[in-house]
């Protein structure tokens, strides 16, 4: 379990620092935005986010999401792997 905890920490880190080497932090979400806005000026919003984290904050949630995502395939790939150990030969 700590070795998997460390792991997801590890990838954690890592995503964090890729996201986070180019500077530039604006994603599909701001394209998506500037297209709207450009194809249709009078476009206005029915819904607003509760809570928008700024963009370090953002690319932060991303790497923690990415490190638990590793960390569950990581755990569901042992378990998968321990299992087939104690399955007798057919």
């Amino acid at each position: 379990m700590r070795r998997s905890l460390l792991l997801g920490v590890a990838v954690a880190a890592v995503v964090f620092l890729l996201a986070t080497a180019g500077g530039d932090l604006a994603g599909t979400d701001g394209q998506a935005v500037a297209e709207i806005e450009e194809r249709s000026p009078t476009y206005d919003r029915w819904a607003t986010p509760a809570w928008a984290p700024d963009a370090t904050g953002e690319a932060l949630l991303f790497a923690l999401q990415g490190g638990v995502g590793a960390v569950l395939l990581g755990r569901y790939l042992d378990r998968l792997r321990a299992s087939d150990g104690d399955a007798p030969d057919a």
